[in-house]
């Protein structure tokens, strides 16, 4: 089975819940062809915001141990909730695929693994280092780690803050959310996530920009900016859509 194919039988699988997260296909299927090619067979995978289970599930697919953890799937009235947990739950069983309710900041696990598996959560908070050492508080001694976060200086960003506009458009809902806020607190740079990997005492071992997210045609021309974004964000180093880390404990 092909990345691509393993993917695909996974947003298959999951459906309708995938469904509305078929935009970032592209994007998934890089993270998983990285994982499959770093990580080995017999390694146990922690998916650490694994969300509904996409990419773990693609992963099992390929034959790799993996373990999924989320929080925000099993909270009511969040962006990130599923409504029919239930339903979820048993395709999961169904399929072998474990995922349970938890966060990285609450520590002390009872299990330590080979492989963290961290993909747009960093974004997400609000206190690095305990969320860092949260983080590796999963990892076993000598046990890799892979963040992935987008990247603050995509090409459509730097198009945004040359016309005055913020890179970050969510301050209404920053606003109204106060301490209960679940969006982008802050977003990096590929120089920033070897800063925190460095500061948690974290052996780097690959880090770079790549753009995931492919240009494709469409009639509707307020997309324009975007896809060509997404053609410029290829083209010019350091523009692409997603920063990734690839470090050691």
């Amino acid at each position: 089975m092909t990345h691509r194919q393993a993917l695909s039988e996974s947003y298959r699988i999951l459906s309708p819940f995938a469904d509305p997260q078929r935009w970032e296909f592209t994007n998934n299927l890089f993270h998983l062809s990285f994982l499959d090619q770093h990580i080995l067979k017999n390694a146990r995978i922690l998916d650490m915001g694994c969300g509904i289970g996409i990419l773990a599930l693609a992963l099992k697919l390929l034959g790799h141990q993996v373990t999924g953890m989320d929080k925000y799937v099993f909270e009511p009235s969040t962006s990130y909730s599923v409504e029919d947990i239930a339903r979820l739950r048993d395709i999961w069983q169904a399929h072998s695929l474990n995922i349970s309710a938890g966060d990285a900041l609450n520590g002390a696990p009872a299990i330590t693994y080979d492989a963290v598996v961290s993909i747009a959560v960093i974004e997400h908070q609000k206190n690095l280092p305990e969320f860092m050492a949260g983080l590796m508080s999963y990892l076993k001694p000598g046990g890799t780690v892979y963040i992935a976060t987008p990247n603050v200086t995509n090409f459509l960003n730097r198009w945004r803050f040359f016309f005055g506009r913020a890179p970050l458009g969510n301050i209404r809902e920053f606003y109204a959310a106060g301490d209960r806020f679940t969006g982008h607190w802050r977003e990096y740079t590929v120089a920033e996530l070897r800063t925190i990997a460095r500061l948690a005492d974290l052996k780097v071992l690959e880090a770079r920009n790549c753009q995931t997210l492919k240009p494709y045609l469409t009639k509707n021309w307020r997309k324009w900016h975007r896809l060509l974004a997404r053609f410029l964000g290829s083209v010019f180093p350091g523009c692409g859509d997603t920063n990734y880390l690839w470090a050691q404990k």
